[in-house]
């Protein structure tokens, strides 16, 4: 977003659901949602995304005229056309014809386009004006994994029957067979004319020289621990293989760089990586890139001592292509294609630093606008260099993307409020349509919830004055309405309740007569409509649940297939199913492998529980597994491996909405409230009913208020307030454990006794009726009771050891811990004070991202925006001009809070003293 307007390529937009969308992530650099025909940014875009295929994207080439070919395991080979500047333009052609899906692609010289699929077929598509049908090269016995063109024209295919075979294309002459040690799952042909193959479980390269009549091996080199699945050939002879199976020392994650030149027992560069390789890709630069199941690395061979720089936009890369005008295009498990111009190392390192001198520095060069782009672009494709302390998860490299935009954002914002004002409004009015981009495109906050970002990183990032800016204009398109009409509905709900109840229940007005009805039928009216409210808003809540749950278990799928992958590795199973009593076996036997196996009894008592729903899922199921096609492996390998990473997200719970308080306190509130509804239309409200649907609905009262849209100071104060509590939670379930010990003592040593005087906490009532121990409820009452109104009768305390336990009691409450207390919240107070206005944004950004999934849902609510570009201009000088939001009081602000909260504590202090030697006086007076 930002850098160039450019249309996405997509083969049928109005058929693929906005979920289908938003499984792949999306890209700031193509304006797919509402394109600003007048906006001209002055470079072309960094990351250009092709949508079309629906699963993984399994190879890209590069053809003699520039295009780019893909491969999917939906079974469809699309070719797509770039436009000069290398913006996507028109919709891609589609091959169809294999009948599983398609693993590997090699474009011809002659123009022609050779793909392998799994359907274990070979086929040679004409790619001219007047297509031909295709040609099928068939023999294989197993899945066609990889084909390359070799030097003489003919074509090499690579398969896990264990064969290669060399197809000449120019007649119907039989192909010539070369066994192999494995399965083939890497190959490439080399400049001099020989064909490097690697494979399976040998881990072994390699090299043979090909004529025409044989193939035989010329050199074999050891590579990985067990499979080799990518090759490039490398400047000056050398050749770099990638593989997997780690193993316990993480020997798989490696690249290794052999001379070719060299024999067979050669030490090779080692290039130390996280995950397992892919495939693998030489720049015309001479960096070397790699794709796998932690996205593309790029590595500089010219500088050992440098990391890679990391693109983690799409989770999992198999295919890479290096294309003529030195771009980079990847594809990826959600179904796009990427084309990268991937910068320097020096750029990426600066733009992932950004500071106030770096910020000044681009301001001088007019190039404000472009570090802006360039800090959207490292969250967007989450840009990473590999350093030892580098997150590894999703979430936590996301949430590391969130917190770097917000910093680079505030230090674009500072210096432009320190600039002249001359060149500060230039350079605004060049951030103003690149900020427009971002308001009008629907699904950029709903990529943090997909990504798992943290809502620490969120709060960093939403007081930021430009992303201000972007929140401001999107709660007043949509948010801000559907608020104001939920309060109205809010509001006409609890006067109904209200009347319902005091009505029924025949409560008094002023005068001392009952309440009565406003007009005749009001009951059935108010019912009626408590309904048609409640039924609003529980339809609201549950497309919430249903939303969240869709996108965290789309986005988090590849995740899950690979705990799915790890656990029939432990267990030693192969992961391919073909029947369901195959499927049941398996899952039986990874069940006796976690229970017996060498895990941690946490990882078990996780895993079980899982593993017995995937199996009843699978039970469930197995009616339809006599249904024809692959009914069942697609269900196990959706339903089963979200089972075993999330099984709550799946049964409807997801992490996002069960992590809230206020959604449980929704969820009680829509409870109550139709119950209370219902037992109104059926006779009355009972009392108990009243009191707590009450309460809830006055905590709702709340709830709208953190998102107040008239005072920002309320809404604060609320999320402030809101904020402390959560924080007191283990002080306070601590203080509960301390009072039901001494719960515990005091029903003890007096719960049996006969109390001959009245005690003072309780009524003036006879004593046996109102003994203040006479059971456990009663007494951690009386204990509450004493701990904050500290009234008592001495009386009652006659023996030398309930004085003792009593003001032992009285030290631990009154001295230790409600002096704990005053500290934790005047603490809180003064930490939340100072993150207000982040409380505050990010209470709105949760606002928006929430109200964007309802708003989707109704007509016309889409692109609704009507933000010129002067508008988000004169927008940005505000916010900027509001400045940047600091975590800490500065200076004399911050001395003099310091001052405040010691004069309260003080002051407190000594007003709780007080009271102890008030206590003490009166028990030393009863003693004597």
């Amino acid at each position: 977003m930002g850098a160039k307007s450019s249309k996405v390529v997509s083969e049928a937009p109005s058929s693929r659901s906005s979920f289908e969308r938003m499984a792949s992530v999306r890209d700031y650099f193509t304006a797919r949602i509402t394109p600003l025909e007048d906006v001209a940014p002055p470079a072309p875009p960094l990351v250009v995304v092709l949508r079309g295929h629906t699963k993984f994207v399994t190879d890209v080439v590069e053809l003699a005229d520039s295009r780019i070919a893909s491969a999917s395991e939906d079974r469809t080979i699309r070719v797509w056309s770039l436009a000069e500047d290398g913006t996507a333009d028109g919709k891609p052609d589609v091959l169809s014809g294999h009948t599983d899906a398609v693993r590997c692609l090699v474009a011809l010289k002659d123009g022609r386009l050779a793909s392998g699929s799994r359907d274990k077929t070979v086929r040679i598509w004409d790619l001219s004006a007047a297509p031909k049908a295709p040609i099928v090269l068939k023999g294989h016995e197993g899945y066609v994994w990889k084909l390359a063109e070799l030097n003489d024209g003919r074509l090499a295919s690579g398969s896990w029957d264990k064969t290669i075979r060399i197809w000449d294309l120019t007649g119907d002459a039989a192909p010539i067979i070369v066994p192999h040690g494995d399965a083939v799952r890497g190959m490439l042909a080399l400049q001099d004319g020989r064909l490097a193959t690697g494979g399976g479980k040998d881990g072994m390269i390699n090299v043979w020289n090909v004529d025409s009549q044989s193939c035989t091996k010329a050199l074999e080199l050891a590579s990985h621990p067990k499979y080799v699945a990518a090759l490039a050939e490398l400047p000056g002879g050398r050749l770099a293989a990638g593989g997997g199976d780690a193993g316990r020392r993480g020997e798989g994650f490696h690249i290794r760089i052999f001379d070719l030149n060299d024999g067979p027992h050669q030490a090779p560069k080692v290039l130390r990586g996280r995950a397992d390789v892919w495939s693998l890709v030489t720049l015309d630069d001479g960096r070397l890139a790699a794709g796998g199941p932690d996205g593309v690395r790029v590595w500089d061979l010219d500088h050992e001592e440098r990391r890679p720089i990391g693109f983690a936009g799409q989770a999992t890369v198999d295919g890479m292509a290096s294309l003529k005008d030195g771009t980079l295009a990847s594809g990826g498990d959600d179904g796009t294609i990427r084309v990268h111009r991937v910068k320097t190392y020096e750029y990426y390192r600066e733009i992932l630093r950004v500071t106030e001198d770096v910020a000044r520095k681009w301001f001088a060069e007019d190039r404000l606008g472009e570090l802006f782009d360039a800090s959207v672009l490292q969250y967007d494709e989450l840009l990473t260099i590999d350093d030892d302390d580098a997150p590894t998860g999703l979430g936590a490299v996301a949430s590391r993307a969130v917190v770097t935009q917000a910093r680079n954002l505030d230090a674009i914002a500072t210096t432009l409020k320190s600039a002249p004002s001359s060149k500060r409004d230039a350079c605004i009015d060049d951030l103003a349509p690149r900020v427009l981009r971002l308001v009008k495109d629907e699904e950029l906050l709903l990529t943090f919830e997909q990504r798992l970002v943290s809502k620490s990183a969120v709060e960093q990032l939403t007081p930021s004055p430009l992303f201000r800016v972007v929140l401001n204009f999107k709660f007043v398109a949509g948010p801000r309405v559907v608020l104001w009409f939920d309060q109205i509905l809010f509001l006409a709900l609890f006067v109904s309740f209200t009347r319902l109840t005091i009505v029924d229940e025949g409560y008094k007005g002023l005068h001392g007569s009952n309440i009565k009805r406003w007009y005749k039928g009001e009951k059935t009216v108010e019912i009626i409509l408590g309904f048609i409210i409640l039924t609003y808003y529980s339809l609201k809540e549950v497309l919430n649940v249903y939303h969240d749950r869709k996108r965290e278990l789309a986005v988090r799928h590849s995740d899950a297939r690979k705990r799915f992958f790890t656990l029939f590795g432990q267990a030693k199973l192969p992961p391919l199913f073909t029947t369901g009593p195959q499927a049941l076996r398996s899952l039986l036997k990874i069940l006796v492998y976690v229970v017996k196996g060498p895990l941690s009894w946490r990882k078990k008592l996780s895993l079980i529980p899982r593993i017995v729903l995937s199996i009843i899922a699978v039970l469930l199921f197995l009616p339809l597994s006599c249904l024809p096609g692959r009914s069942v492996k697609a269900f196990v390998f959706g339903v089963v491996p979200s089972i075993l990473y999330n099984t709550l997200s799946l049964l409807g719970l997801p992490r996002a909405w069960r992590s809230s308080l206020w959604n449980w306190i929704e969820v009680t509130s829509l409870v109550l409230s139709w119950t209370s509804f219902a037992r109104a239309a059926l006779s009355r409200i009972p009392v108990n009913l009243a009191v707590a649907t009450a309460l809830f609905l006055w905590f709702e009262v709340f709830d709208y208020l953190r998102y107040s849209a008239v005072n920002e100071e309320l809404a604060a104060f609320v999320l402030m307030i809101g904020q402390i509590l959560l924080k007191l939670a283990v002080f306070m379930f601590v203080f509960v454990l301390i009072l039901m010990m001494f719960t515990n003592l005091f029903y003890l040593r007096m719960g049996n006794r006969h109390i001959k005087r009245y005690f003072d906490l309780h009524d003036d009532a006879p004593n046996n009726l109102d003994h203040p121990f006479n059971n456990m409820l009663k007494s951690f009452y009386s204990v509450l009771l004493l701990a904050f109104a500290q009234e008592f009768d001495p009386d009652i305390f006659h023996t030398t050891i309930d004085r003792v336990i009593f003001v032992f009691y009285l030290f631990i409450i009154v001295i230790v811990l409600l002096n704990v207390l005053i500290a934790i919240v005047n603490s809180q107070y003064a930490d939340t004070s100072a993150r207000a206005t982040k409380l505050f944004y990010r209470g709105r950004f949760e606002l928006v991202a929430e109200t964007s999934d309802f708003l989707r849902m109704l007509p016309r609510r889409r692109n609704i925006h009507s933000e010129t570009i002067q508008q988000v201009a004169a927008m940005i000088k505000r916010e900027v001009n509001r400045g940047t939001v600091r975590d800490a009081i500065r200076g004399e602000d911050l001395r003099e809070e310091v001052l405040r909260i010691q004069r309260e504590t003080d002051a407190k202090l000594l007003a709780m003293q007080s009271k102890m030697d008030a206590i003490l006086a009166a028990v030393a007076s009863n003693n004597s």
